[in-house]
């Protein structure tokens, strides 16, 4: 929770706002587990953001604020092996809150897909920047020390997303409670948590990754399938994209093995967490808000169906997805 009077004196300690210079917070829209503004000051424009005890769903989640923490850390360590983010300015670690520079004129690729601007080429580049976050730190143990917030990533997403699908669907608990638990044994390599459309910027230079409060050392199938999950979704959302869309999931998915590597074993685990992701949209703790009712029936239906017969392979997943849209 943002405390105004200790930002400012911030701001002004850190010699961002002069003295006598108003300082006007703009809050941002969007987010459901931190308080986010904007603040323009004659020094440049910042973004400040503070972590929240009790996220805004309607369903009960709670989760540590320290995760502000995490993801000043995940900015730092991103500055260091080539991943584009915000610079990171300064960190009020004791009240969960950071600042960083603002990035103007960048458009979130959400919008962008959700008004049908669709672009194959740069989900194969964000595929390869992540591909790079996983290859440049898997197995690093100083890594590992670093981000060991498995119990964050459980409350985050684990316990909120897979398990609470395990106990809305009886008949599919086991199924959902194993790939949880392989989940969690696949650690191998610095994660971002929440790899979501909503949380990348398009710029002329290439996409821009923010909102790493999930960040922890993990498996790397999570990131690719929490990404290959929302842009099947917004195939279903978005009928008259879907072809584009379910491109631009493949073009993400070799984008991301040709620099993180072929793995046959990730590549199943992926195929795994996308039908468990795609029932948890629907069905966990924090739905996709633009899909309709008619949609989400059909995504839930299309989970279950891969949770009893999983795919193939990564691309036979993303074929029957196809085949689904153009049969509609």
């Amino acid at each position: 929770m943002l405390d105004r009077p200790r930002l400012e004196a911030a701001l002004r300690t850190q010699g961002l706002a002069s003295p006598d210079e108003e300082i006007v917070l703009e809050p941002l829209a969007g987010g459901v587990s931190c308080d986010v503004f904007r603040v323009a000051l004659d020094s440049g424009d910042y973004c400040v953001k503070c972590a929240l005890p009790k996220l805004r769903v309607e369903a009960d989640w709670f989760a540590s604020p320290r995760r502000a923490h995490v993801e000043a850390q995940w900015i730092d360590t991103a500055a260091r092996i080539g991943v584009p983010a915000p610079a990171l300015v300064f960190e009020d670690r004791e009240a969960n809150c950071f600042v960083m520079r603002f990035v103007a004129d960048a458009p979130v690729w959400k919008a962008e897909l959700m008004a049908g601007r669709v672009d194959p080429g740069f989900a194969e580049a964000l595929g390869r920047v992540l591909g790079r976050m996983h290859a440049e730190t898997a197995g690093d143990l100083a890594i590992a020390s670093r981000f060991a917030n498995a119990d964050l990533f459980e409350d985050l997403r684990i316990a909120p997303f897979i398990l609470y699908c395990a106990d809305r669907h009886p008949a599919h608990a086991d199924r959902l409670r194993a790939i949880a638990d392989l989940t969690r044994q696949s650690a191998g390599a610095l994660i971002h948590g929440d790899f979501s459309p909503k949380n990348i910027l398009v710029t002329d230079e290439g996409p821009v990754i923010l909102d790493a409060e999930c960040a922890t050392w993990g498996d790397p199938a999570f990131d690719a399938a929490f990404c290959l999950t929302h842009l099947l979704l917004k195939a279903r959302a978005r009928p008259d994209s879907a072809t584009d869309l379910v491109a631009a999931a493949r073009r993400f998915a070799s984008g991301h093995a040709a620099v993180a590597g072929d793995d046959p074993a990730r590549e199943a685990r992926t195929v795994d967490l996308v039908s468990a992701l795609l029932l948890a949209r629907v069905d966990g703790k924090s739905p996709a808000e633009y899909l309709n009712e008619p949609a989400r029936a059909d995504v839930r239906a299309a989970a279950l169906a891969m949770l009893d017969a999983p795919p193939a392979s990564l691309d036979a997943q993303l074929a029957a997805w196809t085949i689904t849209e153009e049969t509609a």
